[in-house]
């Protein structure tokens, strides 16, 4: 049996209050405006949730990873600034056409 959740996570960082609890944990794991050090923070010390060495390791990969993520949707928006079509940049990204097209088109509306 399937069961999905949809929890939405905004840019902002809800209040430390227990209404906001989980998406609070979860916008700040997600984050890509908080640096490693105060993600941890908020787990450790908010939270209370025992940090060891692997879990310090995967809180750095995720910082990498939503670091790796910025870097390809402001290279994405370079290709398209010189000029060159979805098509042309989907097969540099490895994405499809229409991916990059809405990645553009939200990018350019914010």
């Amino acid at each position: 049996m399937l069961n999905i959740i949809l929890i939405g996570i905004t840019n902002d960082l809800p209040a430390h209050e227990e209404k906001y609890e989980l998406h609070r944990l979860l916008a700040a794991l997600f984050s890509t405006q908080l640096v490693e050090q105060e993600k941890l923070e908020i787990i450790g010390e908010e939270y209370k949730i025992p940090l060891t060495e692997k879990e310090r390791r995967d809180v750095k990969l995720m910082c990498n990873l939503s670091e790796g993520i910025e870097e390809k949707a402001e290279f994405i928006l370079n290709m398209h600034r010189e000029g060159f079509s979805f098509e042309q940049i989907a097969r540099v990204a490895r994405m499809e056409a229409e991916e990059i097209e809405t990645l553009i088109k939200k990018e350019t509306l914010d």
